[in-house]
């Protein structure tokens, strides 16, 4: 929950332990959900009683996010009003290419 959301923030669920790695995914898609901003993930995450917790996707995480979301079939869904309720969907190639983050981890 600390990390800083540049470019985004995602929901992701922790447990005593800390994040579990269980990251939110939309119902029918099963779309990993990317929100501009802390409020709007944590707005979402309330609204529909997630359990889940609003965390930064930064440049240094987009990589392993990237990873999860390619080898799940490549969909998320940008969040794009501030109640988180109105999305588009894109593929995680699109996210990548607008805002010029990397495809891989580096190795």
């Amino acid at each position: 929950p600390e990390t800083g959301g540049a470019p985004f923030f995602c929901l992701m669920r922790f447990d005593d332990e800390g994040n579990t790695g269980d990251t939110y995914l939309e119902g029918n898609s099963r779309a990993a959900l990317l929100f501009p901003e802390r409020e709007t993930a944590e707005r979402f995450a309330r609204r529909y009683e997630t359990g889940y917790t609003a965390v930064g996707v930064d440049r240094r995480y987009w990589p392993y996010f990237y990873e999860m979301v390619n080898s799940a079939g490549g969909m998320v869904v940008l969040a794009l009003d501030p109640a988180g309720t109105r999305g588009e969907y894109v593929s995680v190639d699109r996210v990548a290419e607008h805002f010029g983050l990397p495809r891989r981890m580096k190795r």
